[in-house]
């Protein structure tokens, strides 16, 4: 009985590929957990008149973020980043215009869509094009928040969210690099094997 095994590098890249994904799965997620979040806040300091425009900024990064995560194509994501990166900028900004207070007391709101912005991947399938793509979205993510600084007249401020977001992944993608470097040295490469079986074999038929 044969059992189908994928060659290496075909292994390697569904691997990688699933890595993309899952940091796409987190950017909607936090996006999506974003919103209750924004009421919570806003609600509770009688801010409700303030809502409309960061919610809308969620909603439209949350639908870009699905969008990219299920068509993984350049375009889109490089649409998501330049689109994410007004949206950070108009989302901190409304945020501290409705309540300075906010961007020492509730940073953990203010920065949400930033964060986003690191998880990013474009159907990586390589880890240097998945460290590529988080490298790019940090830099936005960063560019963002010192436009916010600029505009705002306020200090300059990246919180620890998108740095740990790009850090992990860094991390990940160069753990799947070693592991996938260990593998080619002793995982035998079956497909190498099975083409040199079937040469052999014709070998054997010609002499016959």
């Amino acid at each position: 009985m044969r059992i189908g095994v994928l060659p290496r590098d075909d292994a390697a890249r569904v691997i990688t590929q699933a890595t993309a994904n899952g940091a796409w799965a987190i950017n909607a997620a936090n996006l999506a957990l974003t919103i209750p979040l924004l009421f919570e806040v806003m609600l509770s300091r009688g801010l409700g008149s303030a809502i409309p425009l960061p919610l809308a900024v969620l909603v439209v990064m949350l639908g870009l973020s699905i969008a990219a995560g299920l068509r993984p194509r350049r375009w889109l994501v490089t649409t998501f980043l330049a689109v994410g990166a007004v949206g950070a900028v108009v989302f901190q900004l409304a945020l501290v215009g409705a309540d300075p207070s906010l961007f020492d007391e509730a940073y953990f709101l203010v920065n949400r869509p930033a964060v986003s912005l690191v998880l990013v991947a474009v159907g990586a399938t390589t880890w240097f094009s998945g460290v590529l793509w988080v490298l790019i979205g940090f830099l936005v993510s960063t560019i963002s928040s010192l436009a916010v600084a600029v505009i705002g007249g306020l200090p300059v401020r990246t919180g620890w969210g998108p740095l740990i977001m790009f850090v992990f992944y860094v991390v990940v993608y160069a753990v799947l690099a070693r592991i996938q470097a260990i593998q080619r040295q002793r995982v035998p490469n079956f497909e190498q094997f099975e083409e040199d079986t079937r040469r052999l074999s014709v070998e054997e038929n010609l002499r016959e």
